[in-house]
């Protein structure tokens, strides 16, 4: 027997721990990243016990009231139910069931729910999936992207390795590892060119506000990293990487090169440092996904860069039950 709860903001260092210990929980789901924009998303998170009152599973969602949605999670890449290593599928199953009753009981007629992806799990944790199959859930969207195993890699591309040879044949690249703790006017300066490049390129600009991204990396400043390559001469970025890294995995957002960099290749350069440098450390290096209009437009281009570096497809979904 499981019981609910509604998350309220004294549980949150118990919210914290319990995901740290989770076996597919990563620091998105800690409150000290996702509350960071709790002033736009109506938060209904749940949390569950057991029969001796311990913690035993937590579930971010966000509601929009007004039109009878639930999500979870509506602000994150990923969210679903987050469980410990030992729950078995009954105790699964039990507390999404109480899950859709509680939404039900508050006027949620859909629920869009987008499980953590393979790649993030510290034990297998699927079982979310089968309970979505089971209870009539539809894909709702599929996006692809881009990981290394990085125990068991392919060969980079013959372009790649070209690239990267030109790179370092350059005589001017230096790689800079940046803390914004330590270093926050080089955040400032990346995010400056990223929002220029994104401006001019792409007529968009990056989901995080520079503002944003320095709160978020001072909450958690051992998890959100920036790559940088310099022009050690001029004392230029040429090409960056924001990393966020979680257990097993070294995950690639905000990816910009400047026209320099592009010249010289700064990011094949910085790609190929990176994953070096991640075998140590991470079992999967994820380029992220390489589609937009929830999975419908595939950037080719995109993907076939990433997957020259060695890159295979895994997929982020997401679900949509109406209850």
């Amino acid at each position: 027997m499981v019981y609910l709860e509604i998350y309220s903001t004294d549980l949150v260092s118990f919210w914290d721990s319990f995901v740290d210990k989770s076996k597919n929980g990563t620091f998105l789901i800690r409150r000290s990243y996702m509350d960071y924009h709790k002033d736009r998303f109506k938060d209904l998170s749940l949390v569950f016990y057991n029969s001796k009152h311990h913690m035993c599973g937590v579930f971010p969602i966000t509601v929009d009231v007004k039109n009878g949605i639930a999500s979870s999670h509506n602000g994150l890449t990923y969210g679903g139910l987050v469980i410990l290593p030992n729950t078995e599928y009954d105790q699964v199953s039990e507390m999404l069931n109480k899950s859709l009753g509680f939404l039900r009981r508050n006027g949620i007629t859909e629920f869009y729910y987008k499980p953590i992806p393979y790649i993030y799990h510290k034990y297998p944790s699927q079982e979310d999936l089968y309970w979505l199959y089971v209870n009539g859930s539809n894909l709702y969207s599929r996006s692809i992207s881009s990981v290394i195993d990085l125990n068991n890699s392919i060969p980079f591309s013959a372009l790649r390795l070209r690239k990267i040879k030109k790179a370092m044949e350059s005589n001017g690249l230096e790689l800079s590892v940046c803390d914004a703790s330590e270093n926050p006017q080089l955040w400032k300066s990346y995010w400056k060119l990223l929002c220029n490049i994104l401006s001019e390129r792409h007529n968009t600009s990056p989901v995080h506000t520079y503002e944003e991204i320095s709160y978020l990396q001072h909450k958690n400043s051992r998890d959100i990293k920036l790559y940088i390559i310099f022009d050690k001469y001029k004392q230029e970025i040429l090409a960056g990487v924001v990393a966020y890294e979680t257990d097993l995995v070294m995950h690639c957002q905000y990816i910009a090169s400047s026209d320099v960099g592009f010249k010289f290749n700064a990011l094949d350069f910085l790609f190929n440092w990176m994953i070096d440098s991640a075998k140590s450390r991470f079992r999967y290096f994820d380029f992220g996904v390489s589609t937009e209009q929830n999975g419908l437009f595939l950037n080719n281009g995109l993907l076939f860069q990433k997957q020259g570096f060695g890159g295979r497809g895994i997929c982020y979904d997401t679900y949509k039950l109406l209850l």
